[in-house]
């Protein structure tokens, strides 16, 4: 502990996000005999009823109670130079490093989890809950979700357990408690040593083998490390944290691979935290249309993400409505016929040439060159990019001990993955992936901007298919 006292804490809350919720009552207690604290919170907001049952605080208890302000430089001085400590000490430490945050205070400090120190000096034993931690222990507690009684119940079991283990064991776990980065209750030390310090994608699963979230790094190790460091500043990533009960890592060539299955594991797998690349059933195409009189205009349909063709539209979108309403507003910032674009509908001229928004390509008055123009100018942000090669290319990721993954990749469409250990040996991976639209803008970062992560170079129609044949090494 590098002689820094305990300073015990526990606090009750108006529910559990750290960013929203806040403190109803806090409690601290200094092993070094320094002081002990308590006292109800003025929330300065309402309390549900659930939160009465479960603690027995009342809205007229809070209504004549401190607000945290007001006793925030007593509980600093209690908690300066001391070892944060509280069972599950993540959530409490949230909560007082938020309500300090508000007041315009940094509040930092080291933190024991009694929770773990329980798993680690009582391994065998399954639960580890403060309810369970009094049974088991005989632990007498007047009342169970008061913050000092719940304080003093964590401090009985910290002296319980010192006489248990003996002196030099229990100094030796929280030594090692003390010196591995803030973790959730329920990941182990091991989970997080072992994870690999290289590219790759990483699984959260929960207790009942859910996948709770997939992501990726080019430092597997770092970027889980960085979750856990970091979920007091957010519900999402709070309430993340505390439901992960095992963690799985698949190492990848480089950042391009990465970046690919993750796409590809987050669209089979649905998980609970992932909003990003979820799959999508069914989008609104835009297709660049010529009408008899030579003007261009598009062709919205609906259809399977799998059966777009970049080469051939100008835009995609989530529903009909948002395509109507995006091209009605490109119309008037160009002056395009909205009876043209299939906005307006009848006969003759469109409403927009009164009001001299079209030029009148409607009734034949402008050019078809013209409009044709400004029609292109309007959709020259396309959402697909040209494929900026003549032919195939093979894009090829490798680790730096000749070994690694190639794709074959043609008008954004990946055609095969290869994963080669060394010359002349490989297998194909993958083959003929439709197009994938989340694939498609991982691939143009890679391949219209500078990137040395990758190499790419033509491959030939002929050496294409020698490859997909497995037959010699590319």
């Amino acid at each position: 502990m590098n002689g820094k006292p305990l300073a015990i804490i526990d606090v009750e809350t108006t529910g559990c996000n750290p960013l929203w919720d806040r403190v109803i009552e806090i409690a601290i207690i200094r092993t070094d005999g320094a002081g002990e604290f308590s006292s109800l919170v003025n929330p300065e907001r309402s309390l549900s009823p659930f939160i009465t049952s479960l603690t027995g605080i009342t809205v007229d208890d809070l209504a004549d109670a401190p607000r945290f302000e007001v006793i925030a430089s007593e509980i600093a001085d209690l908690l300066e130079g001391a070892v944060f400590t509280a069972h599950n000490a993540r959530f409490d430490y949230a909560f007082v490093r938020n309500e300090f945050k508000r007041l315009g205070i940094s509040f930092t400090a080291p933190t024991l989890c009694t929770v773990r120190l329980s798993r680690k000096l009582y391994p065998k034993q399954r639960k580890h809950s403060l309810e369970t931690i009094i049974d088991r222990h005989n632990i007498v507690v007047e009342k169970r979700h008061r913050a000092l009684d719940d304080a003093r119940a964590v401090a009985a079991f910290l002296e319980i357990s010192r006489l248990e283990a003996g002196s030099a064991p229990f100094a030796t776990a929280l030594s090692k408690l003390l010196k591995i980065p803030s973790l959730p209750p329920n990941v182990t030390e091991d989970m997080v040593r072992d994870l690999p310090e290289s590219p790759g994608v990483y699984l959260f699963y929960g207790e009942r083998g859910e996948t709770l979230y997939v992501g990726k790094s080019v430092n597997i190790r770092e970027r889980v490390l960085s979750h856990f460091a970091g979920d007091h500043g957010s519900a999402k990533e709070m309430a993340l944290c505390s439901r992960v009960t095992s963690i799985e890592a698949r190492c990848t060539a480089g950042e391009l691979s990465a970046l690919l299955l993750e796409s590809d594991l987050v669209k089979e797998l649905s998980p609970v935290y992932n909003r990003r690349l979820k799959k999508r059933r069914k989008v609104v195409l835009a297709e660049s249309v010529v009408t008899e009189a030579g003007y261009e205009t598009v062709r919205c349909s609906v259809v399977a993400e799998t059966a777009i063709r970049p080469d051939a539209a100008i835009a995609q979108y989530r529903s009909s409505k948002q395509a109507e309403e995006e091209i009605a507003s490109l119309a008037k910032m160009f002056d395009l016929c909205p009876k043209l674009l299939g906005i307006e509908k009848g006969k003759g001229a469109c409403f927009s040439l009164q009001l001299k928004r079209c030029r009148g390509a409607c009734v034949g008055l402008e050019a078809a060159e013209s409009y044709n123009q400004r029609f292109r100018e309007a959709f020259s942000s396309r959402l697909f990019a040209d494929w900026p090669f003549s032919s195939p290319m093979l894009v090829t990721e490798g680790n730096g001990e000749a070994a690694g993954v190639a794709f074959a990749v043609d008008q954004w469409r990946i055609l095969a993955s290869i994963e080669f250990e060394s010359e002349g040996v490989f297998r194909i991976r993958d083959r003929e992936r439709p197009f994938d639209y989340d694939s498609y803008t991982i691939l143009t970062a890679f391949l219209l901007k500078p990137n040395n992560a990758v190499t790419v170079r033509p491959i030939s129609i002929d050496e294409l298919s020698t490859l997909l044949g497995e037959g010699e090494y590319f």
